[in-house]
């Protein structure tokens, strides 16, 4: 099974594009950007015209104005960065990219592991055929087999859960990591893509694999507008009191 890295990842400017690139395997650097933010999102909302619902957040086609939204609460951190009390992981699902920028920027500011979601058979690069497996997991209950799963996990009291939102449901491989992952006794502090749902029924999702959770506030930001959002995960960040 693979290592939780140890190592902090260095953040670099990319687009949505070359986001949907990196990390198929491992980590690589990501998109850190800094603008006005937003605070309501899901992943692929483009679909949600063709499949009522759809599919929302990372990777989406929205056509969602980037300045829609709630603003987050609270004050931009200040420039010093505190570290998170006991040791932190961050966990992320994230097709395109769009929700692996969020994950790249908490890994920045707070001390933690940065530990990717991912099926053994990696899902498609085809938008379309994705919608396809998406819906089709979803439907018929399939907890997709993972790469790997988290050495040590007993170690961390805090973790950072980051998924887009699928059809207003968690991706099924991000089920699939809660059912292999005990959260009874861990904050859990989840963080969201998607095209204009937020988390939709993803936190009930969350309950209700692990009834035992302590589920903090979290941040939901719309997929087409994350590299100018970052911000509001700083202000979050320092609101959590984990910084």
């Amino acid at each position: 099974m693979k290592r939780v890295s140890e190592v902090k990842y260095e953040l670099c400017e990319m687009n949505q594009d070359q986001a949907a690139l990196i990390g198929r395997r491992e980590f690589v650097g990501m998109a850190a950007a800094v603008g006005a933010g937003l605070f309501l999102g899901g992943f692929m909302s483009g679909c949600a015209s063709e499949l009522g619902q759809g599919v929302s957040g990372d990777g989406e086609r929205s056509e969602q104005s980037a300045g829609e939204g709630s603003a987050a609460s609270g004050a931009a951190p200040e420039e010093e960065v505190r570290m998170a009390a006991g040791k932190s992981l961050v966990a992320v699902f994230s097709w395109s990219g769009n929700t692996l920028q969020i994950a790249g920027r908490i890994n920045e500011l707070v001390d933690s592991d940065l530990f990717r979601i991912e099926p053994s058979e990696l899902y498609t690069e085809n938008y379309d055929d994705l919608l396809e497996i998406g819906r089709a997991e979803q439907n018929e209950g399939i907890l997709p087999e993972l790469a790997a799963t988290v050495e040590n996990w007993d170690e961390y009291e805090t973790v950072y859960l980051g998924f887009p939102t699928w059809w207003s449901h968690l991706p099924q491989a991000v089920a699939s990591f809660l059912h292999l992952h005990d959260l009874a006794g861990k904050t859990v502090l989840p963080f969201n893509t998607s095209g204009s749902s937020g988390f939709a029924s993803t936190l009930s999702d969350i309950q209700s694999i692990c009834p035992d959770v302590r589920l903090s506030d979290g941040i939901s930001i719309t997929a087409d507008a994350v590299a100018d959002s970052l911000d509001q995960v700083d202000a979050w960040l320092g609101e959590s009191g984990l910084w």
